[in-house]
């Protein structure tokens, strides 16, 4: 990429962090703070908990990735929230509600030995879409 073009990729990025946190649409990928929620077109979704991180950490060489399981509260149009358990390795890494499909992308920070990780620091980013 040459420098100018470089250049207008930050002049964009620097423009929509200008206009505020924009509210992701479906199809489209969101992050959400562990005990956090976030909407997503009439898509309300929690991060409950993380129910087990054995992903390699980062200071230990490992043979496997590994996997984290966490819980996600999704609750769609105002109706009773529905809890899917959802992986970053093994499946399912998607679940579905009514019309909507939320697929686990990613999960951080990645474990140490040193400490257990708290909830709250916690960031998982998911892909919402509308199921066909």
């Amino acid at each position: 990429m040459s420098p100018s073009g470089r250049g207008v990729v930050l002049a964009v990025s620097l423009a929509a962090c200008a206009a505020g946190p924009a509210e992701p649409g479906p199809g489209r990928e969101v992050e959400v703070a562990g005990g956090a929620s976030a909407s997503v077109d009439g898509l309300v979704v929690r991060f409950a908990e993380v129910i087990n991180d054995s992903r390699c950490p980062v200071d230990v060489q490992c043979v496997s990735e590994g996997d984290a399981t966490v819980a996600f509260g999704l609750q769609a149009g105002g109706g009773e929230e529905t809890l899917v358990a959802l992986h970053t390795r093994d499946e399912p890494r998607e679940g579905v509600l009514g019309s909507y499909r939320v697929a686990l992308e990613g999960l951080r920070p990645r474990p140490v030995t040193s400490r257990s990780i708290p909830l709250e620091e916690y960031v998982a980013t998911l892909r919402v879409r509308r199921a066909d």
